[in-house]
């Protein structure tokens, strides 16, 4: 008996959704090889310091770039690579931790990993965590630490990646990092200690690295290229039989602004209209829906700090004017711009020429107060602004493009649609 071509279609759909759903994903990491796009540059690196006994890392860059990702490949890969008893081995840190309250995490962090491995090892190395478990119960110190991590590390050597080391309550404590790394660094423990973090670079996340810069690899994380951003959106799609349109591509690209959570974000939403209408193209005809539904399904704090920001009980104040502005100034490399960069798109915007004056007022206001969407740098005529969160930046012309303040043609966004 035949299949009828509409229940076999019933069939593929839920399947291929599942499959989309895994390829774009913008709210969690990317923690398999299969899945992870780009980065090559930032991978060699850090493997570069894997083979070379006696050399760590640190991984810095701002907010949303795909740090924590990185993270889980170096982890993955590491383990795939595996020889012996070989240990990949992930952390991540809190707000309330100091150098104590992280390593408490580390014996439990093995055993998780030590857990996978088949039964006469497992055994076997249980015995060495065991030892290295009894060194950090009391006064967790670096010295302490170096002990328990040489135990294990010279039964099975180890990666070893702590997240989020921005987030530590007290900064002094990244001091007691910097000695640890210098003494696993001379003691030429069979570890690498990679570190990751949001800074500007990595005075923002360890003091006193300077004395440890022989043996610590500084590995920065800037956006991503077009080319990594199209290749998330062309692999995903091929994943579920889909293509899409060169405009398309380019235009997504574009608003993700170098940002991996929305190019996972705008994506997976085209990819869904598309199969729930039967399409095998995505068009540039695709897009308007689909930004008005990654609006309504944007992190919930990037919906509110814009919300902080613009909303005023006076209907001429055009806070969202300005906002956008800032979203569309030329910016410096690490992402700030001057008061008169905003000027010209804001011109723009509202079809009249506006100069510093007339929104300064605006711009302090979102540093001092409405949400603090934006952090300052340098003071007077040389302050300096940027995005406190860069994900609220695509969302502010996300935001724009469905006010219909913004258009967008091709890989260009252009200004003064609405007059």
């Amino acid at each position: 008996m035949s299949t009828p071509s509409g229940g076999r279609e019933d069939f593929e759909l839920p399947q291929k959704l599942a499959r989309l759903k895994d390829s774009f994903r913008p709210s969690s990491p990317v923690d398999r090889q299969s899945l992870f796009k780009g980065r090559i540059n930032q991978l060699s690196q850090i493997f570069s310091a894997v083979q070379e006994l006696g050399q760590h890392a640190v991984i810095y860059g701002e907010r949303g770039v795909g740090k924590t990702s990185l993270s889980y490949m170096a982890k993955s890969i590491y383990a795939s690579r595996r020889t012996g008893e070989q240990l990949g081995v992930r952390f991540q840190c809190s707000a309330d931790d100091d150098f104590a309250t992280v390593w408490e995490k580390f014996i439990p962090a093995v055993r998780n990993e030590v857990d996978l491995l088949p039964e006469d090892k497992n055994k076997e190395l249980g015995e060495v965590v065991d030892r290295a478990e009894d060194i950090l119960m009391d006064n967790i110190t670096p010295d302490r630490v170096f002990r328990a991590i040489n135990v294990i590390a010279r039964y099975a050597p180890m990666v070893l990646i702590i997240d989020e080391i921005d987030r530590i309550g007290d900064h002094s404590s990244t001091q007691l990092f910097a000695d640890l790394v210098k003494t696993l660094s001379d003691s030429l423990v069979p570890c690498t200690l990679i570190m990751v973090g949001v800074a500007d670079d990595v005075d923002g996340l360890i003091q006193g690295h300077r004395s440890v810069e022989r043996g610590l690899k500084q590995i920065q994380m800037p956006r991503m290229e077009p080319d990594e951003l199209r290749e998330i959106l062309v692999e995903g799609y091929k994943s579920v039989d889909l293509s899409a349109t060169e405009e398309l591509l380019d235009t997504v690209v574009r608003l993700s602004q170098g940002l991996p959570h929305y190019a996972h974000l705008l994506g997976g939403i085209l990819g869904e209209s598309a199969l729930i209408r039967g399409a095998s193209e995505i068009t540039i005809e695709f897009l308007g829906a689909a930004i008005n539904k990654a609006l309504d399904e944007a992190q919930r704090s990037i919906q509110v700090a814009y919300a902080k920001a613009v909303n005023s009980p006076n209907k001429n104040a055009r806070f969202d004017d300005t906002l956008l502005a800032c979203a569309l100034a030329d910016v410096d490399n690490i992402g700030y711009f001057a008061p008169v960069d905003v000027s010209k798109p804001l011109s723009k915007i509202q079809g009249i020429k506006r100069e510093t004056p007339s929104f300064l007022h605006h711009l302090r206001a979102f540093s001092e107060s409405r949400g603090f969407v934006l952090e300052t740098r340098g003071e007077g005529r040389h302050r300096r602004y940027r995005f406190q969160n860069p994900l609220l930046q695509p969302f502010v012309i996300l935001k724009g493009v469905s006010d219909q303040k913004v258009r967008i043609n091709g890989v260009k966004i252009e200004l003064g649609f609405q007059q």
